[in-house]
């Protein structure tokens, strides 16, 4: 079997779900089979990410490509898209590569246009699309004309999916790959880390814990989960509600918690490296997004073996089947939310089964095996079509 030269050109200027699918994939793909080659879209003026990190540790060999020389709060950088290309192109120009693979709408782009000036073919992965102001839909538009042209699509979820052949792009150019967790078997240290957790951040016992993993902006739903908290305060429910993550929504976030007095209810814990430590101290984790691909945060946690509340949105619904292995609910409402939580809480037979069943769904379905194998075929078609 031969061995595949593979450039990917992503963008970690922040960590989030389309990261850690990167990072996994880079650490479990067989390198024997599969020579990867990142091309890291950087903002030069910021310290190196976890990205970068791991990607060190695990020895691979990268570049990074500035997409800007300063923040546009400095002044624009009004040739940073010709001077982003001029050097991707040149890296793919002289890295004999049989495929480009890019994720998120700069990266296809630029990498679109280098790819094809080159005759490389070049496969994108869709993650799903933010559309909070004109800057994002703007991209999206164009991100949408780039992956007319690509030889082929991956996406997460068959939301996506339809998004995008609503938006012109061919059906049969379009693969669904749903994402996919290492599941780690630490049974015996599950309760010493449960406890840990729980002394490090002072939560009681007889607290039900709810946590969340994210970002913190808007297509995450997090003040719907607030909402849901200041009415579990007033029923009179035992909680804690475990925030795991940062971003734009975060100070909008805080000032919220603090007019409804939750200070002591809801924990704030920032950006966290590794997160599976802090997931044995949930008693249950709560998904509020308004959109979502296929939550990496979702199948860490039902790896974790926690019972899941979470919206009907994106492709959560393929993952979750509700009142099996976990709870789904309508978006933006808090109501349906405290209904799910004060369940879960009186019934604790119920609890175990849903976390048991969301365990055994991650080790049937979505393995890293079978997405690493999905992934390679797809390679494999593309790369032989255009020899």
């Amino acid at each position: 079997m031969s061995k595949f030269r593979i450039a990917h050109i992503l963008a970690p200027v922040e960590f989030g779900g389309a990261e850690k699918v990167s990072l996994t994939f880079f650490r479990h793909v067989n390198r024997n089979r599969i020579d990867s080659y990142p091309i890291l879209l950087i903002r030069p003026w910021e310290e190196d990410g976890l990205v970068v990190k791991e990607l060190q540790r695990e020895g691979y060999s990268f570049v990074r490509i500035p997409v800007a020389k300063r923040p546009s709060s400095q002044g624009r950088d009004y040739l940073r898209l010709l001077r982003c290309f001029k050097l991707i192109y040149k890296e793919l120009k002289t890295g004999q590569f049989d495929l480009v693979h890019t994720q998120g709408y700069f990266a296809d782009i630029i990498g679109l246009v280098a790819a094809k000036k080159l005759h490389i073919p070049i496969v994108s992965t869709c993650h799903g699309f933010i559309s909070n102001d004109w800057k994002f839909r703007l991209y999206n538009q164009l991100d949408f004309l780039a992956l007319r042209f690509m030889n082929q699509v991956i996406t997460v979820s068959e939301q996506i999916k339809s998004d995008l052949v609503a938006k012109g792009i061919k059906e049969t150019k379009i693969k669904i790959i749903q994402n996919a967790v290492e599941v780690k078997d630490k049974t015996q240290e599950v309760e010493t880390q449960r406890h840990q957790v729980r002394l490090q951040y002072g939560l009681r016992e007889d607290g039900t814990v709810l946590g969340y993993v994210g970002r913190l902006s808007i297509e995450k739903g997090l003040t719907y989960l607030i909402k849901a908290g200041e009415r579990l305060a007033q029923a009179g429910v035992p909680f804690y509600i475990f925030v795991i993550g940062d971003g734009p929504q975060e100070e909008e976030i805080q000032q919220i918690v603090t007019e409804y007095g939750l200070e002591e209810k809801i924990i704030f814990v920032g950006f966290q490296k590794d997160v599976s430590a802090l997931l044995p101290a949930f008693d249950i984790f709560l998904l509020p997004s308004l959109t979502e691909g296929t939550s990496m945060a979702l199948l860490e946690a039902m790896a974790c073996g926690l019972p899941v509340i979470a919206t009907a949105v994106g492709g959560t619904p393929n993952v979750i089947i509700s009142e099996e292995n976990g709870i789904l609910v309508p978006s933006k409402s808090p109501e349906a939310i405290v209904q799910a939580v004060i369940r879960l809480v009186e019934n604790k037979e119920l609890c175990q089964r849903m976390g048991h069943a969301a365990l055994q769904t991650i080790e049937s379905e979505y393995s890293l095996h079978s997405w690493l194998k999905k992934i390679d075929d797809i390679y494999t078609v593309v790369i032989q079509s255009k020899r």
